[in-house]
């Protein structure tokens, strides 16, 4: 799969986008060149004049993206960093849905709706996902309406095409999607997988065509699995999936890696081929953390 770039003006970040789009942006005058650029491969922000492949003019030397991202060009901003917000530029009569509540801010060319999508069981499917029973529309009156949709906790706001196929999410990680994107309740089929896997039985489904915004605990990093390649990874850390992944459990080896290790008795393992998201920060662990600060009820 071929890597993503991001690129970054005035502490505004944009992406992710193919090498492809990089370069014709960068050929086009839309990327200057003090625009920093960042992806897997520089490890660190560079200057767009600065990147051989471009100031050269060489830039056909790298493999376009295998994933077509709907949400192409320029039209949504990530922007801040801890607690970021996404937004997003509409056509007219162009349509996406959120999560209850996530709306930050709109322009006058944005008509809002709340609806129960998908009638009482759509509904029902929602609020046991982690979410609430009703959703916002959004409908752009006119090209370029704007809305702003804000993570809900310390965290990162990842983008991602269901269009080469469904994605799996933790619960509460749907933000908003295009209309294209159908939103389905996920059920873990294997009971240890469901008990200690650390996202319980009941997960969240994105599929369809297009892009979608999700939620992510802390950092985000993102792995391309290998057919049959498998990765364990501590109980909650587990963001989303692609559902070619397979997700398991596996009980930690050793009895004092069990009682003395500090990862507990089981981790999740992923299996390829597939991309996964992991997060740095589940909050569940961020909850635990900050429970030890907390009053208790004597008042000390």
């Amino acid at each position: 799969m071929a890597e993503e770039w991001y690129v970054a003006r005035k502490g505004e970040k944009y992406g992710p986008f193919s090498w492809d789009q990089i370069a014709s942006n960068y050929s086009g005058g839309k990327i200057r060149g003090d625009d920093l650029l960042w992806s897997q491969s520089t490890g660190d922000w560079i200057r767009a004049d600065q990147l051989p492949a471009l100031a050269k003019g060489n830039v056909n030397n790298q493999q376009g993206s295998s994933h077509a991202q709907a949400a192409s060009g320029l039209n949504y901003i990530i922007l801040g960093s801890v607690m970021p917000m996404v937004e997003i530029k509409l056509k007219r009569e162009e349509r996406l849905y959120a999560q209850s509540g996530a709306m930050q801010w709109m322009d006058q060319n944005i008509k809002m709706d709340t609806e129960m999508k998908g009638g009482v069981f759509g509904a029902l499917k929602r609020q046991v996902s982690g979410e609430s029973m009703f959703v916002q529309y959004f409908t752009g009156l006119a090209d370029g309406a704007v809305v702003a949709f804000g993570h809900t906790y310390p965290g990162n706001i990842i983008p991602v095409d269901v269009s080469s196929g469904p994605i799996i999410c933790q619960r509460r990680a749907f933000l908003c999607a295009f209309e294209t994107v159908e939103y389905n309740v996920f059920f873990q089929r294997r009971i240890g997988a469901g008990f200690f896997g650390g996202e319980g039985f009941i997960m969240q489904k994105l599929s369809g065509r297009g892009t979608a915004f999700i939620e992510i605990d802390g950092e985000c990093i993102e792995k391309q699995l290998a057919p049959g390649e498998k990765i364990s990874v501590e109980t909650g850390s587990v963001g989303a999936f692609e559902e070619s992944v397979n997700f398991n459990i596996e009980r930690v080896k050793g009895i004092k890696n069990m009682f003395l290790g500090g990862e507990g008795m089981f981790l999740t393992t992923l299996t390829g081929p597939g991309k996964i998201w992991l997060q740095t920060m589940p909050i569940q662990s961020m909850t635990a953390e900050l429970f030890q600060y907390l009053p208790s009820s004597r008042g000390s």
